[in-house]
């Protein structure tokens, strides 16, 4: 079967030659997007989908691996888009390569197969897959949030760093085997615990968290299909995207960060979320996005720690001298935190956007735009608590992490006596 096109009534009159655009010099400083497909008709639809944007944006068009790799060798590239089934150079073979000499190029995977094969090498080369055809908003729209996202980091070279091999792992591929199954009328629990089985240091993972303090089982659990059965599909795919992301870093991380307590700490903060949000009678698709979004939240750590291990060192070093947070001796140091480094990651993997608000703004949540009771709370409540009632003599009522002003808004700090009794038991479950 051939693959479906994604202009079927395209102009037949493009040539096999080049769609490159010649540079604009009004330009020089606008944004450089590469389009990669084998069949000219492809690209000149592109051309047509995007002709409102050449204004702002520099818009080519490569026939073609080679030619893409050609390109990328003369233009400063954000973002490419590539098919991913091309004669000669393959969509994979392209992003892999410029995954590993262009790390700071944004990828982006187009392919109208929509099998398990093609989904899971994309996870392995690009930050989004998406499936052809596409509407001309739907593709805009994605180009639109990963230049939203790069912008909150106004550092060009922390981009690059942010958008590196180095520093941006992909989504697990089995976070997209068990997404798939779980997607399936005729996926189950037992099917996706044995997806999970095939990854030996995932399943070890998996049944050490269930049968710690973390989760307060009474019990315990030694069969997979138990754990998955009592943990519920959306608390595995948070353990397995958290797993996946601190043991990638595992052995590199260095700066003087504490890695498994910055591990301990994440699951925590995404437990106790999770109760705050269920407290607030949240649906439970948001308790579970709470859940997740704080197992997240501090990944911005990860990056920079591993990518700047000297500058991280001086945020340790000002954060232990100074009456600063950590966020904020990120701030002076690099120019950005974690929050805005955690949100870029996030939105790059196309995850839903309570958690891309949730990692954005979780020290600072009277920024966002929202004004209403989200995963953005839980967690911004859950973190300040885990901070502040670990600490001797601490007056649970005097919480310094806590955005008094946002709570205010939210018409919720008549609540704050209730969040530190969810607090205050959470923390006595994980005493030994």
């Amino acid at each position: 079967m051939s693959e479906q096109k994604l202009f079927p009534a395209a102009d037949q009159c493009a040539t096999q030659t080049t769609l490159t655009d010649p540079p604009n010099p009004a330009k020089a400083d606008a944004i450089t997007i590469v389009f990669v497909d084998d069949e000219p008709n492809v690209l000149s639809g592109y051309r047509r989908m995007l002709r409102g944007k050449r204004s702002a944006w520099n818009l080519n068009f490569a026939n073609g691996g080679d030619e893409a790799l050609e390109l990328l060798k003369t233009n400063d590239v954000d973002i490419i888009v590539s098919d991913m089934r091309m004669p000669g150079m393959g969509g994979g073979e392209l992003l892999a390569r410029v995954k590993q000499e262009y790390p700071h190029t944004i990828r982006l995977a187009l392919s109208g197969y929509a099998e398990t094969e093609t989904e899971l090498e994309c996870a392995q080369v690009a930050h989004q897959f998406l499936l052809k055809p596409i509407e001309a908003t739907t593709l805009i729209e994605t180009l639109e949030l990963a230049l939203r996202l790069r912008s909150l980091l106004s550092d060009k070279g922390l981009q690059k760093t942010v958008a590196g091999l180095s520093s941006l792992p992909s989504l697990p591929t089995l976070y997209h085997q068990v997404l798939k199954e779980a997607s399936s009328e005729h996926g189950s629990m037992a099917s996706i615990a044995e997806i999970i089985a095939g990854d030996i240091a995932m399943t070890a993972k998996i049944l050490q968290l269930v049968n710690s303090a973390f989760f307060g089982v009474r019990r315990h659990i030694t069969e997979l299909h138990e754990a998955v059965m009592m943990l519920g599909i959306d608390t595995i795919k948070s353990l397995v995207v958290s797993v996946h992301l601190f043991s990638s870093y595992e052995s590199r991380t260095s700066g003087g960060l504490d890695l498994q307590a910055l591990t301990t700490h994440s699951q925590h903060v995404g437990n106790l979320a999770s109760r705050i949000a269920k407290f607030e009678k949240l649906p439970k698709k948001l308790c579970d996005l709470s859940l997740l979004a704080g197992m997240l939240h501090d990944i911005g750590r990860l990056v920079l720690a591993n990518s700047f291990p000297e500058e991280y060192q001086k945020v340790i070093t000002l954060h232990n001298t100074e009456n600063l947070q950590s966020w904020e001796c990120e701030t002076q140091i690099f120019g950005a935190s974690h929050a805005e480094i955690g949100c870029y990651l996030a939105g790059l993997w196309s995850l839903p956007n309570p958690i891309i608000e949730a990692l954005a703004y979780h020290h600072q949540p009277e920024r966002s735009p929202a004004r209403e009771f989200s995963p953005l709370a839980a967690v911004h409540i859950a973190n300040a608590l885990y901070h502040h009632l670990q600490q001797p003599d601490a007056d649970p009522m005097d919480n310094p992490y806590l955005s008094r002003t946002y709570l205010q808004e939210l018409n919720a700090e008549g609540h704050l006596q209730d969040w530190n009794k969810i607090g205050m038991a959470f923390l006595e479950e994980l005493t030994p």
